[in-house]
């Protein structure tokens, strides 16, 4: 029969280790597993530049789990390994920049945190009909970004798409949206 078997690269679990103990032991214990690593296996001339640390331990984590998360982006390219790790530590997207070779759409949003579409969102129409979703938490992320997005600016956003829809905001059934 057919088995499903969870796979990891080695590579993962030396990232996950070295932003967990960054975590529990400080950033200077996190930041010498990620340079023994890099060094070791990719760049021997690999240095965590302390200049990016910050100035208190919070903005040093934070400047350490962005690092961690750019060198999963380069290890697994392409992989998607790297995917759930951004939308956990909300980096920014900044997909509409000067030199880009993307397409230009409207689907080149510059954010802070995550991406609209990063998130799957219950259908209203399901929510007013289900009453076991009613005040539940529903991301409307319609309301999220200004599309699209001016080349290498964030776009202006709006915090209510944390806040559910009321009836007047959302069509009826049958309605067009």
């Amino acid at each position: 029969g057919a088995v499903e078997l969870p796979m990891m690269r080695v590579e993962e679990l030396y990232f996950i280790e070295a932003e967990a103990v960054a975590h529990t032991q400080g950033v200077d214990a996190g930041k010498a597993l990620l340079e023994s690593f890099m060094q070791t296996y990719r760049d021997a001339e690999y240095k965590y530049d302390a200049a990016m640390a910050g100035d208190n331990a919070e903005s040093q984590l934070r400047n350490f789990q962005l690092e961690v998360l750019t060198q999963m982006r380069i290890e697994f390219w392409g992989e998607g390994n790297a995917f759930q790790q951004a939308k956990r530590i909300q980096p920014g997207v900044m997909q509409n920049y000067t030199g880009t070779n993307a397409p230009d759409d409207e689907t080149k949003v510059n954010c802070y945190g995550i991406k609209p579409t990063w998130n799957m969102v219950i259908p209203i129409s399901e929510v007013q009909a289900n009453a076991a979703l009613k005040d539940t938490n529903n991301p409307n992320p319609t309301k999220t970004v200004v599309y699209p997005s001016e080349e290498n600016e964030y776009a202006p956003g709006d915090e209510s798409f944390l806040e559910m829809p009321t009836e007047e905001e959302t069509p009826a059934e049958g309605e067009a949206e």
